[in-house]
This record gives structure tokens, C-alpha cells and sequence, in this order.
């Protein structure tokens, strides 16, 4: 897409709310003004702390469009047709010297400053029954060089038909599309965002959309849906308030397809769909409403052409063990892959507390012998907690939490060869969606843990934060080692900063600054354990985010 018609875009997403708030108030629907939000961020997180707090229920399942579409549908005006403006939402990070994930949607945020902006129109149809949001992102990166190691004795040779921008680590048979770097230059891009056209009736609701999603317990990492990538366009149904079943039963399902970045394939082949399905059950017991545990499985699979009707079924069909084979084997069967988990979320609102967990395997057990002997096969994991209490004033709390994700290997992987978590042997790019994976931000083989404190009322917060990412260890334990070369001297990153939020006339200001030192990055320490430290490269990082969500009138 031209420069100038990505300025033109981008303009387009400030005039457009602009056009929608001129209109009569009769022309318009949920007081004309509307805003999407993706989920994750420090915003969730503190009306998460809230509505623990007051007793009010918390969704496993979240969207970035779902505030947005509560208040379409709270506005039953009869009119065959009004207008919302979509109000922009702005983001702006800074990478001081290296890329660094985030749940932070269609953008990739590389060295350097980036930005996203969000926003559009709404439509609104009669007495609430159906609505369209149109509300797609503009995002640029300056995408400034950093140093990436060529080292053989560290880093695959490059093999032909591959980007040289891809991981070297995520050639085929563990393929991942994963760009070590978006290309050589500054670029900026347009994604459909959160572009959404539903129709609800009593109990059902229907429709297709692009917007982010994020489905479990996590608060910073979900292991299958989360926004660290753009949105997979899909056509989705989904229970229009929970279902009775000795209880409420929440109930999601889409099936659609995931794109391949730029930076994967040398040429982009014919075929640029891999299909996506998914199926997800939240449910809150009668006996203990504030106990939610479900379970969601997303299968994707090669797809010539959008042949879509031919993956309806596929969350419920058995897909085996595709990955199931030694590194030494090349070989690929093109066919279905899968993610599984199983989470729950247990808040007591009068003590303030809140515990959750996901627990979720790539390969399902083949029977309940096969469950005994290596339950944590294939497994990746999230466990987290969070207090909060009231301090100083009665508004005021005070909120300590922590989490602890792994996507890496398990131990059984000495007895039973297991691909690498989002990564697959059956179908090219893996679990990712432009670029981008698709669960946990930290990617495959990482382990995570993150502890935090945040002082907050219902306008303002303030907080610390910590945590630590030793980074793609399956990877680490592919680079040959002649007499333990390396072995111990792993990719570590060590982080602390601070961050804090405020509600002003125009609307809630968020902003985040990190300082990370990261420990031999790419693993380019070569020698035994413990001799040649001054060899190691380590590198300092300043993450500087901005995020702006403008206020509803």
C-alpha cells in the first residue's frame, strides 16, 4: 500500500468518529460514541481488581470489541438504522535495543518507536438485534537495525525458499512463522482490527469478525488465544448469555483462517490460508458461582483455497500425533495439528483473593494409562494469583499478584519426542497469525514469572512490577554441542519497572516503562559451563508504552 494512502487511512480513522458524533441524536446509538480495547493491558487488569472487589463476575472469554457491542445492544431504539463513532485508541512503544513482545495486537513492535491507531464507525440495526463495527488499525514501526547473530556454531545455516528475516530456528519440521525482524526498513501496514458484523437473538449470537480475542484465566499470557497477533478473520457463534446447566454455561465457537507474515516464505505461495477452529466451555457450578472452569481446543490445518465448510467439525475431530517424531526426521504429512486446555479461575470476593490456573497439552492422551504415565507431556502451563485490600482511603486498594507461564518441553520428552509448543511438523507457520504467535507472548519453549504491586481506585493507578523470561529453551537445546559447548548459558532476561494509569477529561491514559538486562542474548556465549563469562553478550533494553482510550460521553 502507498505512503500517502496509509496517511490517508490513518486520517480516515480520526474523520470518520468525527462524521458519526455530527450526526442527530436520533440518527445515533450508544450515545454516539463507542471504543474497542484489546484485551490484556493495565487496564484489564484493574477493572479485573474491581469488579473482584464489589463480587461482580469476570469473563474468560474477552474481546476487544466486547464493551463496544454490550453497548449496542443495550440501546433498543427502533430506528432501522443509526450511527456510533468509534472513538480512536491510540498505542506508542519504544525499544531501546531490541524487539520485545507484547500483547499488543496487529503491531509488531521492533527497536525503535512504533504506534497503533484503532478506531472507525458503527452501525447499529433495529431494536438492537444486529450491529457492524468497523473499526480497523493503522500501525507503523521504525524497525531499526539490532544486532542478529550469524554464528554457525549457534545459529542454524540459512536453508533456500525461506525470508532470510525468518527464524532460522523455525524451519520446517518444527515450522513457525516468526520473523527474526520484519525486514530491513521502517514500514507501516493496515489491519481489518476490530471489524465485526453480528446478529444477536435470544440466546445465540452470530457472526464474522476480525477482532482480538483472549480466552482463559491469564492475565498477562493465555496459552491458546490472547492479543499478542492480529486477529484471525473467522465466523464465529457464541452463547448470548450463559446457558442453565446446574449453573451458567458460556459456550464459544469459530472457525476461520490464519495469514503468513512477509518475512516467512522467500515468495509468497499460492495458498496464503491456513484453517483455524476453535470450541471453548466456561462454566460457573450452581454449588460455587464464583468457581469458573472450562476447556477450549483450537485445530488448524492446511487449506487450499477458503475452504472453509470443510473445517467445521475440526475441534471435535481427533487430529493424533503429528509431532510425535525425532528432530532427525525431515519428514512432513501435511494434515491437522492441535492445542488443548483445561483452566479454571476461583475468585472470594470477601477476602479479596483470586487464584487460576490453565493446563494445556499439544498431544491429547490416548487413553487413562497413557494420562498416568506422563500427564505432563506435551504440556505447557499458567498459574497465577492476586490479593487485593483496601488501604488509606476507602476507594483505594492495594493489589499484590504474581504468574508463572511455561511453554517449554517437559521432561518426557527424553522417552517421547514432542514438537515444540506452537510450532508444527503438519502444517507450515504453525500456530501464528501474521508474523505473530497466536498464545502466550513469551513464544515457544520460554518459562516466565512475574510478580507486581499496584496502588489503585477506580481513577487512577500506580504500580511496580518485576519478572524474569528464560527464552525458547527448546531452541537453546537444538545448537550441537560438542563436549557440552554452552551448555549451561542460557537467554535470560531480567526486568523491573513501573507503570501507572489516570482518568482525565479526554479520556484513560496508561503508561509503562521497563528496564531489562538480558542475559546472553541469542545464546552467543560459546564454551563450557562457567569458563569464557566475558565472551557473553548482554544487552540493556528501555521499553517505554504509551497506551490512550478516550472517553465515552
Amino acid at each position: 500500500m502507498p505512503t500517502h494512502f496509509r496517511a490517508l487511512f490513518a486520517l480516515s480513522l480520526i474523520a470518520a468518529p468525527t462524521l458519526a458524533l455530527a450526526q442527530p441524536s436520533s440518527a445515533t446509538c450508544a450515545n454516539g460514541t463507542l471504543v474497542t480495547a484489546l484485551p490484556g493491558g493495565l487496564g484489564e487488569e484493574n477493572q479485573r481488581a474491581l469488579t473482584l472487589r464489589s463480587g461482580g463476575q469476570w469473563s474468560l472469554f474477552r474481546g476487544a470489541n466486547d464493551a463496544a457491542r454490550a453497548r449496542m445492544l443495550s440501546d433498543s431504539n427502533p430506528a432501522p438504522l443509526r450511527v456510533a463513532a468509534v472513538l480512536p485508541e491510540l498505542l506508542v512503544t519504544h525499544q531501546s535495543a531490541f524487539p520485545m513482545p507484547a500483547n499488543d495486537g496487529a503491531m509488531w513492535a521492533g527497536r525503535g518507536r512504533s504506534y497503533s491507531l484503532t478506531g472507525g464507525i458503527a452501525l447499529c440495526g433495529k431494536n438492537a438485534r444486529w450491529g457492524a463495527i468497523i473499526a480497523p488499525t493503522y500501525w507503523f514501526a521504525e524497525n531499526a537495525a539490532f544486532d542478529l547473530p550469524d554464528n554457525p556454531h549457534v545459529v542454524p545455516p540459512y536453508r533456500g525458499g525461506y525470508s532470510p528475516w525468518a527464524s532460522r530456528y523455525y524451519y520446517m519440521p518444527r515450522s513457525l512463522d516468526a520473523p527474526r525482524r520484519f525486514g530491513p526498513t521502517s514500514f507501516s501496514k493496515v489491519d481489518p482490527g476490530a471489524l465485526t458484523l453480528f446478529y444477536r437473538a435470544s440466546r445465540v449470537e452470530v457472526g464474522l469478525t476480525t477482532e482480538s480475542e483472549w480466552w482463559g484465566p491469564g492475565q498477562h499470557n493465555s496459552l491458546l488465544m490472547s492479543s499478542a497477533a492480529a486477529g484471525v478473520p473467522r465466523a464465529y457463534a457464541r452463547t448470548a448469555r450463559p446457558l442453565k446447566a446446574a449453573g451458567e454455561l458460556d459456550i464459544r465457537y469459530f472457525v476461520g483462517g490464519m495469514s503468513y507474515s512477509d518475512f516467512f516464505f522467500e515468495k509468497r505461495p499460492a495458498d496464503t490460508t491456513r484453517s483455524l477452529a476453535g470450541l471453548a466451555l466456561a462454566w460457573r457450578p450452581r454449588f460455587e458461582p464464583n468457581l469458573t472452569i472450562g476447556m477450549a481446543r483450537i485445530v488448524m490445518a492446511p487449506m487450499a483455497g477458503r475452504t472453509y465448510l470443510k473445517h467445521l467439525l475440526d475441534p471435535v475431530i481427533p487430529v493424533g500425533t503429528p509431532n510425535a517424531v525425532g528432530r532427525g526426521d525431515s519428514t512432513q504429512y501435511p494434515g491437522r495439528d492441535q492445542l488443548f486446555s483445561l483452566f479454571a479461575n476461583w475468585r472470594l470476593p470477601e477476602d479479596g483473593g483470586e487464584v487460576w490456573v490453565e493446563w494445556a497439552r499439544a498431544e491429547l492422551p490416548e487413553n487413562m494409562n497413557d494420562f498416568l504415565d506422563s500427564p505432563n507431556h506435551s504440556q505447557a502451563l499458567t498459574i497465577g494469583l492476586q490479593h487485593v485490600r483496601p488501604v488509606w482511603r476507602r476507594d483505594w486498594t492495594v493489589r499484590v499478584g504474581g504468574e508463572y507461564t511455561q511453554t517449554n518441553q517437559s521432561s518426557s520428552y527424553r522417552e517421547r519426542p514432542t514438537g515444540s509448543w506452537y510450532t508444527s511438523r503438519a502444517v507450515q507457520a504453525g500456530f501464528s497469525q501474521k508474523g505473530q504467535v497466536m498464545g502466550a507472548m513469551i513464544g515457544p519453549g520460554s518459562v516466565t514469572q512475574r510478580i507486581g504491586t499496584d496502588f489503585a481506585n477506580p481513577r487512577h493507578s500506580l504500580g511496580l512490577f518485576a519478572y524474569r523470561i528464560k527464552w525458547d529453551d527448546d531452541s537453546f537445546y537444538t545448537i550441537p554441542r560438542p563436549n557440552g559447548n554452552g551448555l549451561c548459558k542460557h537467554d535470560v532476561s531480567l526486568s523491573w519497572g513501573a507503570r501507572g494509569a489516570t482518568l482525565t477529561r479526554a479520556g484513560w491514559l496508561e503508561a509503562t516503562v521497563t528496564s531489562q538486562r538480558r542475559l546472553n542474548i541469542y545464546w552467543q556465549a560459546l564454551g563450557l559451563c562457567f569458563q569464557n563469562e566475558e565472551l557473553q553478550i548482554d544487552k540493556r533494553n528501555l521499553s517505554i508504552e504509551f497506551r490512550f482510550r478516550p472517553r465515552l460521553r
